[in-house]
């Protein structure tokens, strides 16, 4: 699949380390101009900042942008990133305009090669898993002192993307991304009927079905609580922060279940998958209501029974690790 994201439609994230953190504030990043073309300024003495290619996962992803810079700041970087997760393997394809160079940093390190930014439309390509040969491409050229290098075996994992920017102004005149979809930016979830604010769920259970998938499964919801198998790993959240998680030691095409209960503003979410249990505690309050959901982060998951108790059905509470193993036996 290919896709080519709209530029003005980047969000725009401050980076003090890989740990993607804030929105920027007090400028803008992406700005779009009225002939159509976008520009990147990343101002000096501020940042870095990542520019989010959605929330998605993909599998052997391919990176292309096509830039020009019609003004110099100073430090002048560009890097088009792949990353697996917060500390763990990543991948970065670096442009240092202040130093003329170009160079690896991650899973496969080589450089600095000689690369100049300047104010004629220059071209980066970034595609670890093409194989030798076409895994780095710079002006529509091969990069070969770069393709060779050791170390692109190690990157055998789903990708998230994005571009990495300090101290820089850009035009930005191409933006590709191809890849298989392993996690979806937006989860399809299918809210359970009857509850509201007034009588919200207390617990939902679901056993699951799943092909194998690196980096999609799985999830359950109340309100805006979720909880998410992504893999082999279970992920909390309350809205959008991630509040822990847990690894499952199981096939990926393991059948399970998948339990998310809140009582007195603490949610505890459990699975269980072939023979490996993992549980998860956060103290959050339940955003949005509490209407129970259930769906998945990416394909190929089957849902064989869904459970939900509510506040009427339970005023006393829920056992909600009896209402998972009935869930289960169904």
């Amino acid at each position: 699949m290919v896709v080519r994201p709209d530029p003005a439609a980047l969000q725009a994230l401050s980076t003090p380390s890989r740990m993607l953190s804030g929105p920027a504030s007090g400028f803008s990043v992406v700005r779009p101009a009225p002939d159509g073309t976008v520009r990147l300024l990343a101002p000096d003495d501020a940042g870095p900042f990542a520019l989010l290619l959605g929330d998605g996962r993909w599998g052997a992803p391919a990176l292309r942008v096509e830039v020009r810079e019609p003004t110099t700041i100073d430090y002048r970087h560009l890097a088009l990133a792949f990353w697996q997760g917060a500390g763990e393997g990543h991948l970065d394809l670096v442009v240092f305009g202040r130093g003329g160079t170009v160079s690896l940093a991650g899973a496969a390190r080589g450089g600095p090669l000689p690369f100049a930014l300047g104010a004629a439309v220059q071209s980066l390509e970034l595609a670890p898993w093409a194989g030798p040969g076409a895994r780095v491409r710079l002006d529509d050229a091969p990069c070969e002192p770069l393709d060779r290098l050791e170390g692109w075996e190690a990157t055998d994992w789903d990708a998230g993307c994005n571009l990495a920017l300090v101290e820089v102004e850009l035009e930005l005149h191409r933006l590709e991304l191809e890849g298989a979809p392993r996690r979806l930016d937006a989860p399809a979830l299918a809210r359970l009927p009857g509850d509201d604010e007034e009588v919200g769920a207390l617990a939902v259970a679901a056993a699951f079905e799943r092909a194998p998938a690196r980096a999609a499964g799985p999830m359950l919801a109340l309100g805006d609580a979720t909880l998410e198998l992504a893999g082999r790993r279970l992920v909390l959240r309350g809205g959008d922060d991630q509040l822990a998680t847990a690894e499952l030691d199981a096939a990926l095409d393991a059948p399970g279940w998948l339990l998310l209960e809140r009582r007195a503003g603490v949610l505890r979410g459990e699975a269980v998958v072939g023979g490996a249990r993992a549980s998860l505690v956060a103290a959050a309050p339940l955003v949005g209501g509490g209407r129970a959901g259930f769906g998945s982060s990416g394909p190929r998951v089957r849902f064989t029974a869904v459970e939900r108790r509510r506040r009427d059905d339970a005023p006393r509470g829920v056992d909600a690790w009896a209402l998972a193993a009935r869930t289960w036996r169904a």
